[in-house]
């Protein structure tokens, strides 16, 4: 296996991708058919758009274009032209990503899509009954870990925190726990400190893999506290709240109103039923039924009758 080129990218978050995407080529965990799967050369092209030079490099090696021809082309016709070369069997994926340096893929290509080709397929959910994917899924996530904290993206304490103390009391066998213990005690007794450091020289990520289960790992340090903090992650949009209508129906529009005074609605029908039977003073009361024949009509109380009417004054 040869060894991975030397980033010389300014940023620690920039030089991680660039290692990491390395790395995954490197041990086969990523092929550079994914690559190009994740990366046409139409996005390639796109991407290099202000690049002639580096469009012509890529051009150049798999193409047989000449550099002066291949500099001349416009990003459209340097993505056909690859496209071309690609679909005609004339070059290969893996020729197109070697050509690709792996800091300009950093630099021209965006981080979070080149995350996601990373970490595509959950790869650390492999189980151990899958021998060899699980092993090169254990070196590729050691490998990111050690990188983390060499690009300063996560501290020595980030990695126990995340882990966990408890954690690791459960997992590790009962070798690597009085290795820990005797290395604190002596630490301890030529009174100097035992840092967060000491404990993660004594426990590499190498030997952290072998014991703590990989989705922990990976989804309390490389997505929570590398991922999410250094900007590898989509952007998450708030849900837009829904817009009101307009020329809503009347029973809608009724139902949005606020309620009415529960005293008030109570008061108004009393109100109208007094007002409605409450008897003028320049009339009297008579039945509504008939009288039988031979009675004499007789005013009768509100007492006794409930529905009455107001009759003029009689002239017997």
């Amino acid at each position: 296996m040869d060894p991975i080129p030397k980033s010389k990218l300014e940023h620690g978050r920039q030089r991680f991708l660039a290692y990491a995407i390395e790395h995954a080529l490197e041990i086969g965990r990523r092929t550079p058919e994914d690559f190009i799967r994740h990366f046409p050369p139409k996005t390639i092209m796109q991407a290099l758009s202000l690049r002639p030079d580096l469009r012509a490099s890529l051009l150049v090696p798999t193409t047989g274009l000449k550099h002066r021809i291949a500099l001349k082309k416009t990003w459209q016709s340097a993505g056909d032209d690859l496209q071309s070369a690609l679909d005609e069997g004339e070059t290969k994926p893996v020729q197109i990503v070697q050509a690709f340096a792996p800091d300009d893929r950093v630099l021209y290509l965006e981080d979070k899509k080149l995350w996601a080709f990373i970490v595509e397929g959950q790869f650390w959910k492999v189980t151990a009954k899958d021998q060899a994917a699980f092993a090169i899924a254990q070196q590729h996530v050691a490998y990111l870990l050690d990188r983390a904290l060499l690009d300063g993206l996560i501290t020595s304490r980030d990695v126990i925190d995340a882990i966990g103390v408890g954690e690791l009391c459960n997992r590790l066998p009962r070798s690597e726990m009085a290795a820990l213990f005797t290395a604190a005690l002596e630490r301890g007794r030529s009174g100097t400190a035992f840092t967060d450091k000491d404990l993660l020289a004594a426990l590499p990520p190498s030997t952290l893999v072998q014991h703590v289960p990989l989705p922990h790992i990976v989804e309390t340090i490389l997505h929570t506290r590398v991922a999410k903090v250094h900007g590898y992650l989509p952007d998450e949009t708030k849900p837009e709240e829904p817009k009101r209508e307009e020329g809503k129906p009347a029973e809608e529009a009724a139902a949005a109103e606020p309620p009415k005074d529960a005293e008030a609605e109570a008061a108004a029908p009393a109100a109208a039923t007094h007002e409605k039977t409450e008897p003028k003073t320049n009339g009297s009361r008579r039945r509504t039924t008939p009288p039988v024949a031979g009675e004499t009509p007789a005013a009768v109380s509100a007492e006794d009758e409930t529905e009455w009417i107001e009759m003029p004054d009689s002239t017997h």
